[in-house]
């Protein structure tokens, strides 16, 4: 059953969640670099407080514990399935 979904306010403390997180700056002049994992440059990330649906990282959470509760918050929510699961379904076995 689908739940409520999110307001302006969720969007603005999950935006808070990707500050610091960049391309890797040491190396601008190789093409690939857009490929690459994006680092976390902790001067960048805000520390503050962040909610969002529901949820509430607290003040002082580095930016790569912020982003695991982040992603673990929105694979969680139920919503998530059916926007995910469409894709897969042709190819899942289906019983006789």
């Amino acid at each position: 059953q689908p739940q409520p979904t999110y307001g302006q306010a969720d969007i603005m403390g999950l935006a808070r969640v990707f500050t610091g997180w960049d391309f890797d700056s040491g190396d601008r002049g190789t093409p690939g670099r857009v490929g690459r994992p994006m680092v976390q440059y902790p001067r960048r990330h805000e520390t503050g407080e962040k909610t969002f649906l529901g949820v509430t990282i607290p003040a002082g959470t580095d930016g790569a514990r912020s982003l695991d509760v982040a992603l673990d918050t929105l694979f969680a929510h139920p919503n998530l399935p059916p926007f995910v699961s469409p894709p897969f379904r042709p190819s899942l076995p289906r019983a006789s």
